[in-house]
């Protein structure tokens, strides 16, 4: 399989130099930390950020949790206009993964849904959580569950969120994963759409290349 991966030059040269591309991190109980610290006192409000507090920093919640992040060769366009900043597409190719989801697919999204529903459910029976906490959890889980259903259009990185406790509490993982994100949820018309891939397990990668 071939993917684009947008970066700038520097970076570029780097992956082709040392023939490795660091993986996007999230680290998807960070964030929930996060979230329970927002909710200890406010469960009112509605609230999905979309960065979180890591070992003293502001990091970003990437919309399909941690991995390296590109574009299929069928989208090299998008792949080119992803970032003004970025100046530069490395080439990945990669051998068929043996586990890949796409979350866009009706059977995969019902297999989120599933998940919050049941595994995320007896996680929060088990967890030894106070009763604030276990409450907070309803919330999130609630959250979770309601942009499952609606696509993630409101809160995209929600989709990364379900992926990462998928894996972490079904022990379930997957080497590539994919799924359509809306741009532009505020157009009633002219709806725009990206599908972005990201690469999970790095094992797969077979080669590099400057585009």
């Amino acid at each position: 399989m071939k993917f684009y991966h947008s970066t700038k030059v520097s970076a570029a040269m780097k992956i082709l130099r040392d023939n490795h591309i660091k993986q996007s991190d999230f680290d998807v109980w960070d964030y929930l930390s996060t979230l329970l610290d927002l909710y200890e006192y406010n469960k009112e409000e509605e609230r999905f950020p979309m960065n979180y507090r890591r070992r003293r920093r502001t990091v970003p919640a990437y919309y399909l949790g941690k991995g390296v992040y590109c574009f299929h060769e069928s989208d090299y366009e998008k792949a080119k206009c992803y970032d003004d900043d970025h100046d530069a597409l490395i080439e990945i190719i990669t051998d068929e993964p043996s586990t890949y989801i796409n979350l866009s697919s009706p059977e995969n999204k019902e297999k989120m849904i599933s998940f919050l529903e049941n595994e995320f459910v007896v996680f929060l029976e088990i967890g030894g959580f106070t009763p604030n906490e276990r409450e907070s959890y309803e919330l999130i889980r609630k959250i979770l569950l309601k942009s499952a259903k609606e696509d993630h259009i409101r809160f995209p990185h929600a989709a990364g969120v379900i992926l990462e406790l998928y894996t972490e509490l079904t022990g379930d993982s997957f080497q590539l994963a994919s799924s359509i994100f809306v741009l532009n949820p505020a157009e009633k018309e002219d709806i725009k759409k990206d599908e972005y891939f990201v690469i999970k397990d790095n094992s797969i990668i077979t080669q590099f290349g400057y585009v």
